[in-house]
């Protein structure tokens, strides 16, 4: 059921998203940096000359990147090493960003397989700039382990989640089970396995 679903997911959302008032206020400082986490991508595809291109959250992500990139100012590194077709996600991304957002990326972090290794691998790349706070931008449900996997190497994070989920049922059809509502339940099981597990490992 895509309610009950997206109400699981809803649980490991953060309560609150990034007012443009405080944006404005950061604005005018130069040590920060945008980050932003890859996601789908959809491989070889026809109508693009067969390139592979940000499908799904990576569209989501880049888009409200681009939103702050406009209002801040501030550069851009995109992290994620997934290879989809020997090209690694973040690379992928970058080329949507420039093409079709006319937004230039920084820096590309392409070699992490995991939230945890894009924050480390995000931390060598950027204190070289002397760069230790971010604007972290994932999909909501994504935020908390995104933010605790950043703060935990050094970085202080500002959150900016996105995608927020609905959670008000548009119809009576929203209770009927379907393949969709099962997806965001294993999405939420995903999140919270995930949290669970990066906080147990830091105990060691």
């Amino acid at each position: 059921m895509p309610t009950v679903g997206n109400r699981i997911l809803a649980i490991t959302e953060p309560d609150e998203f990034l007012d443009n008032s405080y944006l404005d206020k950061l604005r005018h400082e130069s040590d920060i940096a945008i980050v932003v986490l890859t996601a789908g991508v959809l491989y070889d595809q026809p109508e693009y000359q067969n390139i592979n291109v940000s499908a799904g959250s990576s569209l989501i992500r880049l888009r409200y990147a681009t939103y702050l990139y406009k209002r801040t100012g501030f550069p851009i590194l995109i992290s994620g090493g997934v290879p989809v077709n020997s090209e690694p996600s973040s690379v992928t991304l970058a080329r949507d960003m420039t093409t079709y957002f006319d937004v230039q990326p920084r820096w590309l972090e392409s070699t992490s397989q995991t939230t945890r290794e894009s924050a480390a691998r995000t931390w060598n790349i950027l204190q070289k700039e002397k760069i230790s706070r971010i604007i972290l931008v994932t999909d909501a449900y994504h935020m908390k382990r995104s933010a605790y996997s950043f703060s935990a190497v050094g970085f202080s994070v500002i959150e900016a989640p996105t995608g927020f989920r609905n959670t008000s049922p548009s119809s009576f059809l929203d209770y009927l089970p379907r393949l969709d509502g099962l997806g965001q339940t294993n999405t939420a099981l995903h999140e919270f396995l995930g949290i669970f597990w990066y906080k147990l490992n830091s105990l060691f």
